[in-house]
């Protein structure tokens, strides 16, 4: 399983794909060509079209470093990956290292 990925797009190609109106100032920092590692920050678009900068990784209670994978074959019988399939958000990246 992979534990990193790499922004390649300029901010402007990630706004026009996703229909984004509004970054604001900390977002428009994110440079392109960066590689995303858990628990960096990380640019997620929700299902609102709203752009975020959040902490990649699921902190879970019963373990101190988050979660950053899960299989897609059992997310939907796992309590802990359940609750987060019915919001859907994406993250821009173009490949996984």
């Amino acid at each position: 399983m992979c534990s990193q990925y790499e922004i390649r797009p300029p901010q402007q190609d990630i706004i026009k794909r996703f229909g984004l109106t509004h970054l604001t100032g900390e977002l428009l920092g994110t440079p392109a060509n960066s590689i995303v590692r858990p628990t960096d920050s990380a640019l997620i678009i929700g299902a609102d079209q709203i752009a975020d900068l959040l902490p990649w990784g699921l902190k879970v209670d019963w373990q101190k470093s988050p979660v950053i994978n899960a299989r897609a074959e059992t997310a939907l019988e796992k309590p802990t990956f359940r609750p987060l399939l019915d919001r859907p958000r994406d993250c821009p990246g173009e490949r996984l290292l």
